[in-house]
Parts: structure tokens; sequence; C-alpha cells
């Protein structure tokens, strides 16, 4: 290749007059970028509740104090639903991130039903003054489950976002 000399001209098309010819990236495919993004963060989140909240489970165990079935299923659907979500969005699988969708529904089910009865139980340890370390415990057990039901509905919300991006017809 021989350099440019410092006489000659640019080729015709390539000193900024071009700009109507150029091509551009779809809107879709830029929401489909930001909505990955978006859901991955609330992945690492999901991941780190449900961490904790098995944590919470092990140590309930071993100080034998009773344990919700729902917990554990809970637990067990949040961890499926991280895995098939991550897998799903590194390859941009609808039908991976349908099975996140029904799995984190499944564990968003799951964690209604430990806040149902949990208010009773937080209600009844502060009337009966058994302690506040009691009191204390169950209510950030209560924000804890309270936490953990926003974030699922702000990922489902997302990847239903992400599904119609993705699945949506071209014109």
């Amino acid at each position: 290749m021989r350099p440019r000399s410092a006489g000659a001209s640019r080729p015709v098309g390539t000193d900024g007059t071009d700009h109507p010819y150029r091509m551009t990236v779809d809107m879709r495919y830029k929401k489909v970028v930001e909505k990955k993004l978006q859901l991955q963060k609330l992945l690492v989140a999901q991941a780190v509740f449900h961490l904790i909240k098995a944590v919470q489970v092990v140590l309930m165990a071993l100080n034998m104090e009773p344990i919700a079935t729902t917990t554990i299923a809970a637990c067990c659907f949040g961890g499926a639903a991280v895995l098939s979500g991550t897998v799903g969005l590194k390859w941009t699988s609808s039908r991976l991130l349908q099975l996140f969708l029904f799995a984190t529904g499944a564990a968003l089910m799951l964690s209604f039903l430990p806040l149902l009865l949990g208010y009773p139980k937080v209600l009844r340890s502060f009337r009966s003054n058994t302690g506040y370390k009691l009191l204390v415990f169950d209510g950030l057990e209560v924000a804890q489950d309270i936490v953990g039901v926003i974030l699922q509905l702000f990922e489902i919300s997302t990847s239903l976002s992400l599904l119609q991006q993705l699945s949506r017809k071209r014109a």
C-alpha cells in the first residue's frame, strides 16, 4: 500500500455527505440490549436474595426451628429461575426466558404465602411482648419477603418486555 499524498482528495461519499445512506440500528435491537442488561442486574439481585434465603433456611434447620415448605419451594423455584434466566439471556432464547417467567411466577406465588402468614405472626409477637429480638427477627423476615416479591415483580415486567421485543414481527 502506498501512503496517501498530501494533495490527494478523499473518495466521493466519505467526506460526511453520505450520512443519509448509512445503516442505522433498529430501535427494537437497542431496546433488547437495554432490557437484557436490566434483566441481568435483576438476576444478580435475585440470586443474592435466594442465596440469603437458603442460608436462613439452613440455619433454621440447624436450630431445629420449623421451616415452611413454601419457603423451601420458593428457593428452589428461584434458583431454577436464575439458572434459566441466565442461560436464556446468554443465548437469547425465548423458550428459556419463558421458563424463567414460569419459575419466577411460581416463586412469587410461593413467596406470597409466608407474607400472608407472617403478618399475623409479627402482630402476635408485638402484642404478647415476648421479646424485641423475636419481633425484630420476624419483622426483618417479613421485610425480606416483601423485597423479594417486589424484585420478582420487576423481573417479570422486564422479561415480558424483553420477550415482546424479541418476538415482534418485522415490518
